[in-house]
């Protein structure tokens, strides 16, 4: 058996006298305490659960993870990933490094810019290329 901290100890000593007292509201508040302290923990460590609410309040994050099971949808994404390999293989290695640096890492054009020694606005100069010839490959491709 795990022996509890000083914490949950107290918590116990509350939950007991407010139980003692009848005081069912505050046995109900120590309870949801527990619940509190770890989605706190939780959003420190940057964890998510799928039944947290996703940003929009639209509904449960599990609700949006869709079934790739269908074939058609397997066949859709394989071809939209191609597309998109395709896509970068177009763009110049600095571009795509930095492209995808930036997408994906989320670096500001500050930390690029020290990674690759080249100024702010070059960073910046490489990514707003990147993400214009991407535009105008993709828009070609899906001839829109």
């Amino acid at each position: 058996m795990v022996e509890k901290n000083v914490v949950e100890k107290r918590r116990d000593v509350r939950i007991q006298r407010a139980k003692e007292l009848g005081d069912w509201d505050e046995v109900l508040r120590q309870l949801d305490l527990i619940e509190e302290n770890l989605e706190r923990k939780d959003r420190d460590y940057g964890l998510c659960s799928l039944n947290s609410v996703d940003p929009f309040g639209t509904g449960e994050l599990l609700q949006t993870i869709t079934d790739n099971q269908d074939p058609l949808t397997i066949l859709i994404q394989k071809e939209e990933s191609e597309r998109l390999y395709q896509a970068l293989g177009e763009l110049s290695d600095i571009e795509r490094t930095i492209l995808l640096e930036r997408v994906f890492n989320k670096y500001s054009f500050s930390k690029l810019a020290r990674m690759y020694d080249i100024s702010d606005k070059t960073s910046k100069r490489y990514y707003e290329n990147a993400v214009e010839k991407m535009e105008k490959i993709l828009k070609e491709q899906y001839h829109f």
